[in-house]
């Protein structure tokens, strides 16, 4: 169960970085890029099946963000920098706000 306080930080986070709840998504998109199938990111990231698909849940609604190692064994796995995949993950919250924005 998630306390009330919990959910008052991840919310204001969410606020402040919305690209944080992007990183599975980024995580798939170098992936296609580079014609790397999923399974051999996981593999390379040194993760586990079921942790990789919890750790990228997680991030997506907010329950739990990856730790730091976890977010730089996936930027190794798919061969770019952390830097890029954090770039990546700005990108695609610029483009959700922006389909939002025409939307709204």
């Amino acid at each position: 169960m998630v306390s009330k306080t919990h959910r008052t930080q991840m919310q204001r986070l969410r606020e402040a970085h919305p690209e944080l709840q992007h990183l599975p998504d980024a995580v798939h998109r170098i992936a296609r890029r580079q014609e790397m199938p999923l399974a051999s990111v996981i593999a390379a990231s040194g993760m586990s099946s079921s942790g990789f698909y919890a750790a990228m849940r997680n991030s997506e609604d907010f329950r739990r963000l990856p730790n730091l190692g976890t977010f730089f064994s996936l930027a190794d796995a798919l061969g770019v920098s952390p830097e890029k995949l954090l770039s990546e993950m700005r990108t695609l919250a610029a483009e959700d706000s922006a389909q939002n924005k025409a939307i709204g």
